[in-house]
């Protein structure tokens, strides 16, 4: 499991009213100091481990917070992406020093550290950048403290990806949503595939808890082959918890229980009947 922990800001609002042009230049001011006084680079340390996949690793980061505990987030990342680190450096029988860095919108993560037959470990420093906090403020979501960027730079959660959901009439509320779909893999792809099948403005937990449990689009269709069309999210997620699959139900329809509902198939497979 991977802790994620996360400061809150207070934002100010003023009236809708026209300032002094000396007023808002001040306020203008304010506003970027405040956002580098807040943007220290945040530091920890590295370990990259081979996933078994051509082209890609699994980086974890993990820091301290003093005595407030600690946070651990691995996601896997192309290997072209860690710029200035090659298969060479990674590969190495010998032993290899390492500085690299990864380009992420909400900031970049800067390594160093050394490598010895494909696993790496380290220390970084990550710096965010004030230009997606502004973006991303005026795609409705607050400018954020420097540790969410560290998470959102951490899971690739990128404008583009905001946009495409917008696009797609999704629209989470928070960036922890966006941060949660993003680590249970909810893509555009599968949103969209989704939507082709009528499971369009989904809310964000709900897609993330059909991804947590496997519903997937494959799924869907094969109980659309057995007859059931149409089933809701809450039954497609009630089903997968409970192992109702289409394999369940030719075995329940093989013993002549036909046109059976979801509630009934699934409190057969709760009480064991036709394993």
């Amino acid at each position: 499991m991977h802790a994620h922990t996360y400061e809150s800001v207070r934002w100010f609002s003023f009236p809708s009213r026209r300032f002094p042009a000396r007023l808002t230049a001040g306020l203008a001011a304010l506003a970027l100091s405040a956002f580098a006084q807040d943007s220290a680079p945040i530091r920890g340390q590295w370990i990259i481990d081979g996933i078994g996949i051509p082209d890609q690793i699994e980086l974890t980061l993990h820091r301290n917070f003093g005595g407030h505990g600690s946070s651990t987030n691995s996601s896997s990342f192309r290997v072209d992406s860690l710029k200035g680190l090659s298969q060479a450096q990674m590969a190495s029988p010998a032993g290899s020093t390492v500085q690299f860095s990864i380009a992420r919108d909400a900031g970049t993560l800067v390594c160093e550290g050394y490598f010895k037959q494909g696993n790496g470990a380290g220390t970084f420093t990550f710096s965010p950048d004030a230009n997606f906090a502004a973006e991303m403020r005026k795609l409705g979501y607050e400018v954020l403290k420097p540790d969410m960027f560290f998470s959102m730079a951490a899971h690739d959660v990128s404008l583009a990806y905001v946009r495409e959901l917008r696009s797609l009439n999704i629209r989470p509320a928070s960036a922890d949503d966006l941060i949660s779909m993003r680590i249970h893999g909810v893509s555009v792809e599968f949103i969209k595939d989704l939507q082709s099948l009528g499971y369009g403005n989904l809310p964000a937990d709900e897609l993330v808890t059909m991804r947590i449990h496997g519903v997937t689009t494959d799924f869907i269709r094969e109980l659309k082959s057995l007859g059931y069309d149409h089933p809701s999210a809450d039954q497609l997620v009630t089903m997968r918890i409970h192992g109702v699959t289409p394999d369940y139900i030719h075995r329940l329809q093989a013993r002549g229980m036909k046109n059976l509902s979801i509630d009934q198939m699934v409190s057969l497979r709760i009480h064991g009947i036709v394993d």
